[in-house]
């Protein structure tokens, strides 16, 4: 969650132009943990978070993977 939070930060403050390679970099990360459990049931998709909060500006979207992260919350 501290990644996120402080590359959302960083791309906010500081980035004018996107770095694709450090995005696609971080993306991964959904990869390997497709949902972080912050306290309890307060669960976040980095997928989500990046496409919501600090998405590049390309043509197409990027698609999550897994497509569906409900799997991994049973």
């Amino acid at each position: 969650m501290t990644l996120l939070v402080n590359y959302a930060v960083y791309r906010k403050l500081f980035v004018k132009d996107e770095d694709p390679k450090l995005y696609q970099q971080i993306w991964a990360l959904q990869n390997n943990c497709p949902v972080l459990v912050l306290y309890n049931n307060l669960k976040l998709n980095p997928g989500d978070f990046l496409g919501t909060v600090c998405p590049l500006t390309a043509k197409k979207k990027p698609t999550l993977s897994p497509s569906d992260v409900d799997v991994f919350l049973q």
